[in-house]
């Protein structure tokens, strides 16, 4: 059951996350006091084991706190995708049992937030093509270059950032590591002007020559590819689903509207484009929740789900687009604007089209699929399942990374 998840964010989107949101939105700036928040309701360890701090929920859970969020604002789903989903649950699945100790806890409870650093300047879908590098010295490593485009990079203390040891070796050479803010060498900038997911903070991550000692790596040397779309995965999944709250938000915003003109004499809903656009937002609404859900039972069950995944947030990202757009539509037919809700959403809703694999990366990816030049195939470490996430069994079984 998850109505205590609903209840428990919607208690905060009444309360403080949504307070003067529009305001926030329009200036480009985050709330400081949203992080305490989620990680005093429990939210940034919600996947974790409880015998790390954690709430041992499942990918339902996460999936339903993703959606209530974003019914909110897109950037607090983004806050759980970024620590969570991202960075928490791939050191759980990776990480060796003086990892998860050392880590996981203070992540739990909120002491240590977490982004994940992948995307470069140069290298965004083409993950392969990475140049920050990773230079052995002594027990440890130098990292020097830049991540872009990184949500969280001005508010977190802890970072998963992918290095190559050997750029001609393309993935092979990728490595993750697990750096501490206090790294030195290690600086944020932040990116603004931003389309959407402007109440959000988004930077950059710089290392100059910071060194990482060896324990930090996640996996072993040159298995950082593997540590990344393990972690995709996850983050995927948890996008969907911010989409999907989009779309949901979207949907009760446009019968709310439609009421409220009935109740003044002006049938609107009664109109056939504006059903065809309400009827479009139902049905997108709903192949969205249908395939997030499939998605959620494969992971859960510890089965293959990238392809699931895939197909689930490429369809709940159009969804959301589509029905802010109708929904804005809708709206300006009968009240002018502006409308600063909506358009918020639309705005938000564009960047879930494009992040996480933009929706031309997913079409490809599923013709692939079908064309079977592309399956699925097992990491070594297992996908973490229901059982691992409530601790009922250990991912890692003291196995060195």
């Amino acid at each position: 059951m998850v109505d205590d998840l609903v209840l428990a964010v919607r208690r905060l989107g009444e309360g403080a996350l949504a307070e003067n949101i529009e305001d926030r939105f329009a200036e480009g700036r985050a709330d400081p006091r949203a992080l305490p928040m989620l990680a005093d309701a429990g939210f940034l360890g919600l996947t974790l084991p409880p015998r790390y701090g954690g709430q041992g929920r499942d990918y339902v859970a996460l999936g339903t706190v993703c959606e209530e969020l974003a019914r909110i604002d897109l950037a607090y789903q983004i806050t759980i995708t970024v620590h969570l989903a991202l960075t928490a649950m791939p050191l759980l699945q990776w990480g060796t049992p003086a990892q998860l100790d050392a880590w996981l806890p203070p992540l739990a409870r909120g002491e240590r937030v977490a982004t994940f650093g992948l995307t470069e300047p140069g290298a965004g879908s083409d993950v392969a093509a990475l140049r920050m590098r990773a230079v052995p010295d002594g027990d440890g490593y130098r990292l020097s270059g830049e991540k872009t485009w990184i949500s969280g990079a001005n508010e977190a203390n802890a970072f998963l950032l992918f290095a190559t040891l050997d750029p001609s070796a393309r993935h092979r050479g990728i490595t993750a590591f697990l750096v501490p803010r206090e790294t030195p060498g290690l600086t944020t900038t932040e990116l603004t002007g931003k389309l959407g997911v402007r109440a959000g903070d988004t930077g950059s991550v710089v290392a100059d020559n910071a060194w990482v000692p060896a324990a930090n790596v996640l996996g072993r040397p040159g298995e950082g590819f593997a540590v990344a779309l393990s972690a995709l995965g996850n983050g995927l999944f948890t996008v969907g689903y911010g989409a999907l709250g989009v779309a949901t938000e979207c949907l009760a915003l446009t019968v709310r509207f439609l009421r409220r003109l009935e109740s003044r004499g002006i049938p609107a809903g009664r109109e056939q484009w504006v059903q065809a656009h309400l009827a479009g937002i139902v049905s997108g609404e709903a192949r969205a929740r249908l395939l997030l859900a499939r998605a959620a039972d494969l992971k859960n069950r510890g089965h293959p789900s990238q392809r699931a995944t895939s197909l689930a947030k490429w369809v709940a990202a159009q969804a959301a687009y589509d029905a802010a757009d109708a929904t804005l539509t809708i709206h300006q037919a009968f009240s002018p604007g502006p409308h600063p809700t909506i358009e918020r959403h639309l705005r938000n809703a564009k960047g879930a089209v494009i992040y996480g694999g933009t929706a031309e990366i997913h079409q490809t990816m599923q013709a692939a699929y079908a064309l079977g030049d592309r399956e699925d195939r097992p990491f070594r470490r297992p996908a973490l399942t229901a059982d691992d996430l409530a601790g009922l069994t250990s991912p890692a079984d003291g196995a060195p990374g």
